[in-house]
This record gives structure tokens, sequence and C-alpha cells, in this order.
């Protein structure tokens, strides 16, 4: 598993004291202090618990909120039965499974194109061409969403209707004017 993370990466904030637990961490991509603890049961905890370290995983944790107001309108537009609504991406595998169960995601997403699957990242055409493919829908039929004005590029050259979201009052206003029931 590769840094999937565009962050860039922090000194660690403590050195390990002997006899310390380390992984070798997926984000950071060398050894650091481990986890105290499984963070959650089952196979993904585990899973973290074993390849992400305790700066990695404060770092995800921190960045990993969620906003009210601009979730309201995802659900809202969920909520009328009428839209395809999928997920496409930049995350590594742990941090991925960790925001779609922590904020319920699977409630408004019917499907997700993270890069941890689909080996390919936004701004890269490819990850955009195969969640066209994938969902068979054409890309005059979709409305791609992203803070980042550079992963835009790719989908409106394939045709895709973008927006800039840069808060929830403007997502929604955007969305209406294209003829979204938000």
């Amino acid at each position: 598993m590769a840094n999937e993370s565009c962050d860039p990466v922090p000194a660690p904030s403590e050195p390990a004291k002997p006899g310390t637990r380390m992984v070798m961490c997926v984000k950071f991509g060398k050894e650091l202090p481990g986890l105290d603890r499984v963070p959650w049961s089952g196979e993904l905890g585990k899973r973290v618990y074993e390849n992400v370290s305790k700066d990695a995983w404060k770092l995800w944790i921190e960045h990993s909120k969620e906003y009210p107001d601009t979730r309201a309108v995802l659900a809202d537009a969920s909520r009328t039965g009428k839209y395809f609504i999928g997920s496409i991406n930049n995350e590594p595998f742990e941090l991925n499974q960790y925001r779609i169960e922590a904020f319920n995601l699977r409630r408004d997403f019917l499907v997700f194109f993270s890069s941890c699957y689909v080996r390919s990242r936004k701004p890269e055409e490819t990850i955009f061409r195969v969640a066209l493919e994938v969902t068979q829908r054409p890309p005059e039929q979709c409305v791609f969403i992203d803070d980042r004005p550079l992963n835009l590029e790719s989908p409106r050259r394939l045709g895709f209707t973008v927006i800039h979201h840069q808060n929830a009052e403007q997502l929604r206003s955007e969305l209406r004017s294209y003829g979204v029931e938000v």
C-alpha cells in the first residue's frame, strides 16, 4: 500500500521509547511507533493496528471531519431517490474504510471509487473513466463536485458537469441551477 495522501509528512511527535511496538507505516513509508490498541474489532481493525503509526492515525482522525451543512446537501439529493450518487476520492484503504464507517457514508453513496481500490487517483483521467464504465453512465449525465480546482479538469474534459465546492450554500445553489433537487 502506498501513501495515497498529498499531505506533507510530519516529523514523529516523539522519539520511540525502548520496547515501543513499531510498524512499517503505510502512510509515511517508514518504521514508526504503532498504535497502542486495535482501533476496532474485525479484520480492518487488525490491519490498521499492524500497518498504521500513531502519527498517521492522529493525522487521519484530525483530518476526518464531517461537514454537517454539506452532508445535508448530499442527504437531500440522496433522499429524492432520483440520483445515482457515488464518491471519487484519493485515500489509503484504512482511512477510506474508517470514513465510510464513521460517517455512515453508505447511507447516501451507492459506490466508492477510491484510489486504494482502482489504483488511479484524481486528477488522473483514469479514475473518472473507471467510474463511467462501472456505472454505465454517460459523462453528460454526471455532476462531479470537488473542492480542488485541479481535480475538476479531467472530468470537465470528459464531459462531466463540474462544480468547485466552496461551501454548502454555494453547492446547493449550483446543483439547483443544473436541475438537481436538493
